[in-house]
C-alpha cells in the first residue's frame, strides 16, 4: 500500500540503502509502474562487468554473508560475479570508518585480492570521494545509484555539443 502511494503522489522511482530490502526487489517492483532498486548491492553485477575479468570488487556490508548472497539472488546478481566479490561484513555499532580502513590496509585487503572497485551497502562512511581518495579505488554506493536512475528515469534537455 505504501509503494502504491508513492506512485500515486508522483515519485518517479525507488531507490533504497538497504541491504535486507534487496529481497522484496521482485515484490515492488511488480507492485508498481516505477523503475525500483531496492539496494546498493545490485550494482555489482554492472560493476564487475566494466572490471577486468582477473579484478575483483570489495563489497562493504552489514548484512551477514549468507544474508546477503539471498539479496544477491532475489535482484538477479549471478553467482559467478558473487563468488569472485571479496565480502567484509561491517558492525557498524564496532566499527567506524577509520577502523574499517584501518583492517584492509593492515591485512594488505586491496592488493590480496586485486580490488578495483570497492561497493558500498552501509552508510558508515561519510561520503564516497573520502573512501576513494584513501583506498585508490573507484567507489560506488546508493547515492551513485540514486543518481543513475534520476539521469535516466527525470532527463533534462542538452544543448550543445556533448
Amino acid at each position: 500500500e505504501k509503494v502504491l502511494q508513492l506512485e500515486i503522489e508522483g515519485c518517479r522511482f525507488i531507490v533504497s540503502d538497504g541491504g535486507l530490502f534487496g529481497k522484496y526487489q521482485k515484490i515492488v517492483a511488480a507492485t508498481v509502474d516505477l523503475p525500483v532498486f531496492l539496494t546498493p548491492l545490485m550494482q555489482l553485477k554492472w560493476i564487475k562487468i566494466g572490471l577486468k575479468s582477473n579484478e575483483n570488487i570489495l563489497v562493504l556490508s552489514d548484512l551477514a554473508a549468507n544474508k546477503a548472497t539471498e539479496v544477491f539472488q532475489a535482484c538477479g546478481v549471478p553467482e559467478e560475479i558473487c563468488d569472485n566479490a571479496v565480502y567484509l561484513r561491517v558492525d557498524r555499532s564496532k566499527m567506524d570508518a577509520e577502523s574499517i580502513y584501518a583492517y584492509l590496509e593492515q591485512n594488505n585487503i586491496l592488493a590480496e585480492n586485486n580490488i578495483k572497485a570497492v561497493l558500498l551497502d552501509t552508510q558508515v562512511f561519510a561520503g564516497t570521494g573520502c573512501v576513494k581518495d584513501r583506498l585508490g579505488v573507484n567507489v560506488w554506493d546508493m547515492f551513485k545509484l540514486m543518481g543513475y536512475v534520476k539521469k535516466a528515469v527525470c532527463q533534462t534537455p542538452r544543448e550543445g555539443f556533448l
